[in-house]
């Protein structure tokens, strides 16, 4: 059994109800909770995708909108914060969840705030292979954009055990044997030599990718150029709400899993 699963990820906007609604008619996510302030918690399944509201916070994550944080599971996580604060990492003031779950939150190089879920969050499976039943779409991508992504991937590998899956040109592809965890040095739109820093996008493998790209053409969501990969898998880029970045795998990506196909009903 793996030692951690990367099982939340989190974005943020002024309009939780909207943007909520823009993940759920394209990928098919269910409602599986709300809180206090607003946020609305989706899931495909097996991974909580929260769509939390813009607010002043100790967090920085949860100031703007955009591509927030992620967590992952973990089934020691004594072990892990013990780690994390040997590594120096900052552990931000603990935020009162009720009694759905658990998690602490940590500051991880170039900024980026990382959950540690002891009992993994509303709509998320536990450690358990990601892959049980057929879905229509899968959350199977996370990527963050460093300036050194060797050292970057190898502070995640050692906190959370994740393996290395490939290699290219802009990064590291990491793996907790489910879904693809890019590493990735990606320049900046408006000053091309310099570096994006922190959260950067998601992806998800969908069932029937022409569909899906018909149905962000008829939504009038902006497609963005496609990049070549050679033939380790292919996506293409959208524009999603407040300008964040999402994937569409129709192949899926190094290191994580495809999708479970319905079976054929047999009639005797």
């Amino acid at each position: 059994m793996a030692t951690a699963k990367l099982r939340h990820v989190a974005i943020v906007t002024e309009d939780t109800a909207t943007t909520a609604a823009w993940y759920q008619t394209l990928f098919g996510l269910s409602e599986v909770g709300r809180s206090p302030t607003g946020g609305i918690y989706l899931s495909d399944g097996d991974a909580n995708f929260a769509v939390l509201r813009c607010r002043p916070t100790a967090d920085p994550s949860l100031r703007t909108p955009g591509v927030s944080h992620f967590g992952f599971v973990v089934d020691d996580p004594e072990a892990v914060y013990a780690k994390l604060a040997a590594l120096g990492a900052e552990r931000l003031p603990t935020v009162p969840l009720g009694n759905q779950y658990f998690e602490v939150k940590f500051v991880g190089p170039d900024g980026v705030i990382v959950d540690v879920g002891e009992h993994g969050w509303v709509g998320a499976k536990g450690l358990e292979p990601a892959d049980e039943g057929p879905a229509p779409a899968k959350l199977r991508h996370v990527a963050i954009s460093t300036e050194d992504p060797a050292r970057t991937a190898a502070w995640y590998k050692d906190v959370f055990g994740l393996e290395e899956a490939g290699l290219s040109p802009s990064g590291v592809y990491l793996t907790d044997g489910d879904t693809n965890f890019a590493v990735l040095r990606i320049r900046t739109k408006d000053d091309p030599p310099r570096t994006e820093l922190g959260m950067s996008h998601f992806g998800f493998l969908v069932e029937d990718p022409a569909a899906t790209y018909r149905q962000l053409d008829a939504m009038g969501v902006r497609r963005l150029p496609d990049i070549a990969m050679g033939n380790q898998y292919f996506e293409a880029k959208f524009v999603g709400p407040d300008g964040v970045t999402v994937d569409v795998g129709e192949h899926g990506w190094v290191g994580a899993r495809g999708l479970r196909r319905a079976e054929p009903s047999s009639h005797r």
